[in-house]
């Protein structure tokens, strides 16, 4: 297993994920993040098709600077 990342929500729904384990790095790292629901339409039962995007609470170039890959 290269990594374990731990996903919670409080009680007011912000929800975060945390690097619980890493193979080869550094764990204890937490992000947040808001959850989307996309609606892709109905199926034939007329059903509603969705599933699920996140949008980081922050720009994803600052979290791309926190995961430095070693030399």
């Amino acid at each position: 297993m290269g990594a374990v990342l731990e996903v919670t929500r409080d009680a007011s729904g912000t929800r975060q994920w945390t690097l619980a384990k890493s193979k080869d790095g550094e764990g204890g790292i937490t992000k947040g993040f808001i959850q989307q629901i996309v609606h892709f339409g109905t199926d034939t039962d007329g059903d509603s098709v969705t599933s699920c995007a996140i949008q980081w609470d922050r720009p994803v170039r600052r979290l791309a600077q926190t995961f430095s890959r070693p030399a």
